[in-house]
C-alpha cells in the first residue's frame, strides 16, 4: 500500500486516540509505599472511576471487589462491575507470586494470562482481552496503604481505544 492512501487512516487514528488518551501517570510512581499485593486486595475494596471509550460517551463504573489470599500465596479476587446502565458483570483474577516483585495469574474475562510486577507503590498488570485487545494498568499505592489511583488503557493495533481512571479504596466488609 502507497504512503499516500495510508496518509487518510493515519489521520483518523490519531483523531480517535486522541479521544481517549491515557491519563497521566507523572508523578504517582514513588519507591514507597511498597504495593504489597496480598495485602491491598485482602477483604474488601470499592473502585469508582469513568471509563472512555471511542465513538461513545463517558460512563461511570463502580467495582466491589471481595479478596483473599489462598494457603499457596495465590491472590484470589472477587469482582461485580457496574458500568452504566448496564447489568453487573463478575469476574474473578488469580494471581500468584512468581518471585522478584512479578506476578501471573488469569482473569476470568481475560483472552490469555496475565502478567504483573510490582515496582515501589506500582502495580502494573497486562494482558490480552483478544486477538486484537490488550489491557495495561497502573495501579499507584497512596501513602497508608488504604487507597490506589488506577490508570487503565486497552489498545488495539498498538492504538488507545478506551480509558480507566479509577480510585480504589478500601472498605468495611459489613457494608455490603
Amino acid at each position: 500500500m502507497r504512503l499516500a492512501a495510508l496518509l487518510p487512516l493515519l489521520a483518523a487514528t490519531s483523531l480517535v486516540s486522541a479521544c481517549v488518551s491515557p491519563a497521566s501517570t507523572k508523578g504517582l510512581r514513588t519507591a514507597r509505599p511498597v504495593f504489597a499485593v496480598e495485602h491491598f486486595f485482602a477483604g474488601c475494596l470499592r473502585g469508582e472511576g469513568r471509563l472512555r471509550q471511542i465513538f461513545a460517551d463517558a460512563q461511570a463504573v463502580a467495582v466491589d471487589s471481595r479478596g483473599r489470599t489462598e494457603p499457596d500465596g495465590t491472590v484470589v479476587l472477587d469482582q461485580e462491575i457496574r458500568r452504566g446502565a448496564r447489568p453487573p458483570e463478575r469476574r474473578q483474577w488469580r494471581l500468584r507470586p512468581a518471585g522478584a516483585g512479578r506476578w501471573t495469574g488469569t482473569l476470568s474475562d481475560a483472552a490469555g494470562p496475565v502478567a504483573a510486577r510490582v515496582r515501589g507503590n506500582e502495580l502494573r498488570l497486562s494482558f490480552p482481552l483478544s486477538r486484537l485487545l490488550r489491557m495495561e494498568q497502573f495501579l499507584y499505592l497512596r501513602p497508608g496503604g488504604q487507597i490506589a489511583d488506577n490508570r487503565a488503557t486497552v489498545r488495539g493495533l498498538g492504538v488507545p481505544v478506551a480509558a480507566l481512571d479509577e480510585v480504589i479504596s478500601r472498605k468495611d466488609c459489613g457494608n455490603g
